[in-house]
C-alpha cells in the first residue's frame, strides 16, 4: 500500500502541473485507494472525476477503465443497476477505443451487455483505429505536458 500511495502522490504532482493529461489517472488511483481503505464517498467522487476528466481530455481508454472499475465498486456494494450502467459505458468506451478483445471478455462475463444499446451521442463518436496502435484512439488532440518533477523510485 505504501508503494501505491507514493505513486499516487507523484500522479497528483503531475496532475497539478498538467491536469489535461494526469488528472484522470490521479483520480482513478485515488478512487482505488479510497475503495481499499473503505472510504466509499471519496471513491464515488473520485471515480466520477476520473471518468469526467478522461472524457473531457480524450483519454478513451482511461475513461473505459474508470467506468469498469466504478462498475465493480458499485456491484460489490449491491448496487446492481448502477453497476450495469457503468459497465455499459465501459463496454462502449472499449468499443470506441478499438479494444475488441476486451469487449468480447466483458460480453462473456456479462452476457446482458450484448443486448445493451450503443449510445448515439455526437460527443462520443464510435471510431475504429485505421492503422498503428495509436490511430483513432483519441477523440481529439491533447496537449502532453513535459515532466516537471522527478519520478518516484
Amino acid at each position: 500500500m505504501e508503494a501505491l500511495a507514493a505513486h499516487h502522490k507523484q500522479l497528483q504532482v503531475w496532475a497539478t502541473n498538467c491536469p489535461d493529461t494526469f488528472e484522470n489517472r490521479a483520480a482513478l488511483v485515488g478512487a482505488e485507494i479510497a475503495r481499499l481503505e473503505g472510504r466509499e464517498l471519496d471513491a464515488e467522487r473520485l471515480y466520477e472525476q476520473a471518468i469526467r476528466s478522461a472524457r473531457d481530455n480524450g483519454f478513451v481508454h482511461n475513461e473505459a477503465l474508470a467506468n469498469e472499475l466504478a462498475s465493480r465498486f458499485y456491484a460489490a456494494r449491491g448496487f446492481v443497476k448502477i453497476a450495469r450502467l457503468y459497465l455499459q459505458d465501459a463496454r462502449y468506451g472499449y468499443l470506441r477505443w478499438g479494444a475488441d478483445g476486451k469487449v468480447r471478455q466483458l460480453e462473456q462475463l456479462h452476457p446482458h451487455l450484448r443486448d445493451a444499446p450503443v449510445p448515439a451521442s455526437p460527443s462520443l463518436p464510435l471510431t475504429r483505429p485505421s492503422s498503428g496502435w495509436m490511430s483513432g484512439r483519441y477523440s481529439r488532440p491533447r496537449r502532453l505536458c513535459p515532466a516537471r518533477s522527478s519520478s518516484v523510485s
